[in-house]
């Protein structure tokens, strides 16, 4: 059985039980009207039957006083007057055929009709005998009264005959009453049970098929929460509430897939890198924590890093060197195996993370095969470009199962590489890692070290012997290291620049330089400028020139008491670069700009007066020995009219004999920094040898601490 689905569930459900209940009631109400009807019926028969009954008593009582009274008058007990006679026979005869007819009238006994005829007839002529005896009606022959006796009895048994068969007609009937009023009851009981029988077949199947239908949508849900959506949702063609509900579903279903689709494409671009598709650092993360936290251990780490890429970049522009990239990802894609994962973690660097090459034959042919392939010219708006790349490789089993030491291992590989030549790869080391160790541990002493102040300045004076005078003092960076002693910078300057310390430092020095130069003018010892080294990441450091400008006036200074030493790399490349740009902004604000190791580089004169250097500092590689060798004495000849033509004060350096100071004399050099005049020291011995050189016998020429 199917039934029609409808607008409304409730309608669908009850619709049957209620039709069903109405059809039960009818049928209920007329058996109740046919029951009450037979009710009715019985008790109006039977109301006939008892009337039936009292008149045969009744017609019973009337023979009866009839027959007493015709005895009575008869028998001559006592004397009654003809008239009264007459009367009285009147009344009773007249009384016993009125009940004799009205007997013969009742057709609810039972009782023969020729019965009652036959009694009707014998009345009458019982009557009529009597009223013969009573002398109320001549006739030829006399009845006697056994002639009347006989017909009495025979009244008598009739009547009893008729009495009998109208109880049995009773009792008859009431007992078919009882039988049809319980037949009729028990019909009743029967089709209520039937009909609730099927009231619970129709509810049973309505319920057992809105289950089926509810399943079958459950069933789609939990297919929808598994993600799988290319399916039609059961009943979204009803319409009622689980229609309604099917449609919601499927409506769900559609905006879960647009939404999982949503996810997926997001949860890829946070993954991948936008320009090459390939994966990117975080996803590279996800993967080595993967390995991380497995028993895997054929596993091998390639580090690729792109050769003068930046060069490359700067010359031809970005979208060349996202050419460059991108041919980059198609040579690595086409070069490694299916199974490799390959990252783009930075910039110009690739990861590679190989398991069909763990073993260093394998690993070394696959670093060359990626080398040969990148290194591919490129052709890019008729430009050649030069790629190449450098490989560092590293081995998840020489790195404990720890993803962060296998970057390290290969990140250190790389380096060997690009420091052996570029253009080739180099395995990690163990030599390597315990040098990165080491740099690590330095590091972190470092930063407890500038914490705790023990980063600290010494301080070399700088003479001019033409007039006897201190002309400046550098200051120099020193680590007081709490276990090693006293560190040059070079045990840990670049170290610091590169893990970003670098502007910790310059305040370090920037702060003690100023509190030392105010220190001796307030003893009166004749400084005029103290000097400050800043190396090329310092001046990259946008906000130097504020930070320094802004203490020097703090500390009652005046720019032209500090000097600013930089190195000739610094003046390498654009002029517009920041270092330079730093530079000029320095000495247009009155800053001593002051050029250190000069001669070792590559610098070219022209910036010596663009930047408007103030002093040359000749490298002590010319210095020393000076006085032994002609070529050094050529050159330091050239180097000292180079200043003097340019009108820029000259100073040599490393000075460490008279010889040489005399040497250097000779050939027009007066100022001199050296430990022929002073070692570095820290600020309490530079000041004594400040307050010794400012006594009236002191001499800069002869001493040397």
């Amino acid at each position: 059985m199917m039934w029609k689905e409808t607008d409304s569930l409730k309608f669908s459900i009850f619709l049957p039980l209620a039709m069903l209940f109405i059809v039960g009631t009818g049928a209920m109400f007329w058996i109740s009207k046919t029951a009450n009807s037979s009710h009715e019926h019985a008790e109006a028969h039977q109301q006939k039957v008892t009337k039936a009954l009292e008149v045969v008593i009744s017609t019973d009582a009337a023979l009866v006083a009839f027959d007493s009274y015709v005895k009575d008058v008869t028998s001559f007990n006592q004397i009654i007057a003809p008239d009264e006679v007459a009367r009285s026979y009147k009344l009773l005869s007249t009384d016993v055929l009125t009940h004799i007819h009205d007997l013969s009238n009742q057709a609810e006994m039972g009782v023969d009709s020729d019965l009652l005829s036959r009694l009707e007839i014998d009345a009458l002529a019982w009557v009529s005998d009597a009223k013969v005896t009573l002398g109320l009606q001549a006739s030829r022959q006399i009845p006697t009264m056994g002639s009347l006796d006989r017909r009495r009895a025979q009244i008598q048994a009739t009547m009893s005959q008729v009495y009998d068969l109208a109880r049995e007609y009773e009792e008859r009937s009431v007992a078919e009453n009882r039988a049809q009023f319980q037949d009729q009851m028990a019909a009743a009981q029967i089709s209520l049970v039937l009909l609730l029988i099927a009231g619970g077949v129709i509810a049973f199947y309505r319920a057992n098929y809105l289950a089926s239908v509810l399943q079958r949508l459950s069933l789609d849900m939990s297919r929808i929460r598994k993600g799988q959506f290319n399916f039609e949702v059961n009943g979204v063609e009803r319409r009622d509430e689980i229609g309604d509900m099917a449609r919601n579903v499927a409506s769900f279903s559609d905006d879960l897939q647009e939404l999982t689709a949503t996810k997926e494409h997001v949860e890829y671009l946070a993954l991948h890198d936008p320009l090459t598709g390939l994966r990117n650092r975080r996803c590279m993360d996800r993967r080595l924590e993967e390995l991380g936290a497995s028993d895997q251990s054929d596993i091998v780490a390639l580090h690729i890093d792109l050769d003068r890429f930046k060069v490359t970049n700067d010359t031809h522009g970005h979208q060349a060197g996202d050419a460059i990239l991108k041919h980059v990802a198609d040579a690595l894609s086409q070069t490694v195996c299916e199974d490799d994962l390959i990252f783009r973690v930075g910039g110009d660097e690739f990861l590679i993370l190989s398991r069909t090459n763990a073993t260093e034959e394998r690993a070394a042919d696959l670093a060359q095969a990626i080398i040969r392939a990148v290194s591919v010219p490129l052709l890019y708006l008729g430009n050649e470009l030069d790629v190449s790349a450098s490989v560092g490789i590293a081995f998840f089993s020489q790195s404990n199962h720890d993803p962060d030491l296998l970057l390290s291992n290969a990140d250190l590989a790389l380096y060997d590489a690009k420091a052996a030549g570029r253009g080739r790869f180099e395995f990690s080391s163990k030599a390597r890692r315990i040098q990165r160790e080491r740099r690590r541990i330095l590091l972190e002493e470092l930063k407890c070290g500038i914490a705790r102040d023990e980063l600290i300045l010494f301080f070399q004076p700088q003479v001019d012997t033409s007039n006897n005078t201190i002309v400046g003092v550098e200051a120099l960076l020193r680590w007081d290291h709490p276990q090693r002693g006293i560190l040059s910078p070079i045990h840990f300057l670049e170290l610091a620049m590169e893990s970003g310390l670098g502007d910790q430092i310059t305040k370090i020095c920037i702060e003690q330089a100023i509190d030392a130069l105010k220190t001796w003018r307030s003893l009166d010892l004749g400084v005029p400028s103290v000097s400050i080294n800043l190396a090329a990441s310092q001046l990259h450091d946008a906000s130097l020139v504020e930070d320094l400008h802004d203490r020097v006036r703090a500390s009652g200074l005046c720019p032209s008491d500090i000097a600013i030493e930089i190195v000739e790399s610094v003046l390498f490349g654009d002029q517009e670069s920041l270092a330079v740009s730093q530079v000029r902004r320095l000495r247009e604000l009155g800053y001593r700009i002051e050029l250190d190791d000069f001669g070792t580089g590559h610098a070219s004169i022209s910036n010596l007066t663009r930047l408007k250097v103030d002093k040359i500092k000749i490298d002590r590689t010319f210095v020393s020995g000076v006085d032994e060798h002609e070529e050094k004495r050529t050159i330091v000849a050239a180097l000292v009219d180079l200043s003097k033509n340019l009108r820029i004060e000259c100073l040599a350096e490393g000075i460490e004999s008279d010889a040489e100071r005399d040497t250097l004399i000779a050939l027009g050099c007066y100022q001199f920094q050296g430990y022929a005049i002073a070692r570095p020291q820290a600020m309490r011995e530079t000041t004594e040898w400040l307050i010794h050189q400012n006594t009236p016998d002191s001499s800069l020429k002869s001493t040397a601490v």
